[in-house]
C-alpha cells in the first residue's frame, strides 16, 4: 500500500521582514535620491547631514557614472 502525504506550508511575513518588499523599498528610495541629486544645479548651496551634523556645501559636479558628487566645503563657513 502506497500513501501520499501532502503538506502545504505557508509562510507569512510582515512588511518589515518580507525580503521582496524591503528590496523594493530600498531600490525606490535610492532611485528617488538619485533623481533628486540630478536635479540640483551646479554651484548651488546645499545642506548635507552626516552623523548627526549638518554641513553647508557647494555642489561642484555630479558624476552619474560613479554615482557620486563633488562638493566644496569651507570649514567654519
Amino acid at each position: 500500500m502506497l500513501k501520499v502525504i501532502r503538506k502545504t506550508e505557508v509562510k507569512t511575513l510582515c512588511m518589515q521582514h518580507n525580503p521582496v518588499i524591503v528590496t523594493e523599498h530600498r531600490t525606490s528610495k535610492a532611485e528617488g535620491l538619485h533623481t533628486d541629486i540630478l536635479t540640483l544645479a551646479p554651484l548651488s548651496c546645499n545642506k548635507v547631514c552626516v552623523s548627526a551634523s549638518v554641513f553647508e556645501v557647494t555642489l561642484m559636479h555630479v558624476y552619474e557614472e560613479h554615482r557620486s558628487v563633488e562638493v566644496l566645503w569651507e570649514p567654519g563657513g
